[in-house]
């Protein structure tokens, strides 16, 4: 998870607004980390993470 997502699980799940640089010195302060993956599990299924895009994060789904 990145800064930018935890920013909108947050205002969506608890409706409270903050900046990405606040939720990013946030995470760090709570000794979570965030990275963007770089790569694709072979294994995953595609139709699920399909799903949990479209209806967990539509506004964030990059097409």
């Amino acid at each position: 998870m990145d800064a930018a997502l935890a920013t909108a699980y947050v205002k969506r799940d608890f409706e409270r607004s903050c900046t990405i640089t606040s939720m990013a010195k946030w995470l760090h302060r709570s000794d979570l980390w965030f990275t963007r993956p770089m790569y694709k599990l072979e294994a995953a299924d595609e139709g699920k993470q399909t799903k949990f895009v479209r209806e967990r994060l539509p506004h964030l789904k990059k097409e």
